[in-house]
């Protein structure tokens, strides 16, 4: 979930999901985590103030049920954005893995771009990182963006994904594939409670 700080309160939206908690835990989710601080944009239209709140669910249609309940676009009808994407690794933990990184693409050439995709979990095997998702299926709940791809990966320091950035770009511009929207978040780990203040 992205929240557009600049537009909207993001201790509002925060403080929502963790009056629910007991809700989110009925329908097997949890609340994986939140950005201690704003995302880091790295290419796109990705605002410097935009949050990030992730959910985890068991199931994906669990997660489709607990959203249709809360009717969250009555709540929160802007600047908030709700994707679900399926993984395909576990998450590691995040005081070990304090760093994620987020890329929603609009996919043009898909050959290519499968091409370049393919690529990805060994660059970042190669620089120490995760990739946890990478995924065509994205179901959206909220929000205007419309990618039709998107990969998550994990991340121990900056160094180690700016090497696999630096490597990833390279196949990606070479693809010539797609137009992307990517940011790097950095978990607050300070807290277990990622809702405390």
């Amino acid at each position: 979930m992205t929240i557009d700080g600049a537009m909207q309160p993001v201790a509002e939206v925060r403080n929502f999901f963790l009056k629910n908690r007991t809700l989110i835990g009925s329908y097997c989710g949890e609340i994986f985590g939140t950005c201690g601080e704003a995302a880091t944009p790295l290419r796109g239209f990705w605002s410097d103030r935009t949050s990030i709140i992730i959910l985890s669910f068991d199931r994906e249609e669990k997660a489709a049920k607990f959203f249709q309940t809360i009717h969250l676009n009555a709540i929160f009808p802007q600047h908030v954005e709700v994707f679900l994407v399926n993984l395909c690794n576990p998450t590691r933990y995040v005081d070990d893995y304090s760093f994620l990184e987020i890329s929603f693409y609009d996919v043009r050439f898909c050959t290519r771009f499968n091409e370049f995709t393919r690529q990805l979990p060994e660059m970042a095997s190669k620089n120490n990182g995760l990739l946890i998702a990478g995924t065509p299926r994205i179901c959206q709940v909220l929000g205007m963006t419309r990618p039709n791809y998107c990969t998550i990966s994990q991340w121990r320091t900056i160094e180690e994904f700016e090497k696999f950035r630096d490597e990833s770009n390279c196949a990606f511009e070479a693809s010539e594939s797609a137009c992307v929207t990517q940011a790097l978040v950095k978990w607050d780990v300070k807290r277990q409670n990622p809702f405390c203040n």
